[in-house]
């Protein structure tokens, strides 16, 4: 039983780390579903998907900008 423990938990640790991808490539598009071409904010891109269109971005590390307009280095939570 032990050796089955063991097996399946080495399998998954290595199986696991190969369907992931890489956070860093990772795309990145909004909900909305547009029927014809958006006009998306600053770095977003128009894309279609099936019969949809929505904006999509290339997403680099877990920060992005989304022109919220916030300054996160100055904003005071309370």
């Amino acid at each position: 039983m032990k050796l089955f423990t063991i097996t399946l938990v080495a399998a998954s640790v290595l199986l696991s780390g190969a369907a992931a991808t890489p956070f860093e490539s990772a795309e990145v598009c909004r909900k909305a579903c547009f029927s014809h071409k958006p006009n998306c904010p600053r770095h977003w891109y128009p894309k279609k998907i099936g019969k949809c269109w929505t904006c999509c971005q290339h997403r680099k590390s877990d920060y992005y900008e989304d022109d919220c307009g916030y300054d996160y280095e100055e904003f005071e939570w309370e």
